[in-house]
């Protein structure tokens, strides 16, 4: 049984966030939004798609799902390398243009497809 919830190479890049486990019971890294645009240009870099991610809210300190989210799936026939591009455009153009209040007033969680 492996030790990584990814892989050590992702586990690695996603480790820069905040571990939700302990604070909501799932085992993910939630980021700021600045946190998750490099997280998605790094799986990018390793030829790894976003499958999509959630938006959580932070009040009093702690991470709330709120039920917005973002997903891409490979489409027919589509090569690759073309989704994996496709895949962190649509990632980083949704955490670019969503809405927030505070620097820290939202986590950005990122599914990478692996």
């Amino acid at each position: 049984m492996s030790d990584y919830v990814f892989s050590k190479e992702i586990d690695e890049i996603m480790s820069i966030g905040f571990w939700l486990k302990d604070a909501v019971g799932v085992n993910e890294w939630a980021f700021t939004k600045d946190e998750a645009i490099s997280v998605v240009t790094q799986l990018k870099e390793l030829n790894i798609p976003v499958l999509g991610g959630d938006v959580y809210e932070i009040r009093e300190g702690r991470p709330h799902p709120i039920g917005e989210n973002w997903s891409c799936n490979q489409e027919h026939d589509e090569p690759f390398t073309q989704f994996v591009e496709r895949s962190a455009s649509k990632a980083t153009d949704y955490l670019t243009r969503y809405p927030t209040t505070a620097p820290d007033s939202h986590k950005f969680v990122v599914v990478p497809g692996v």
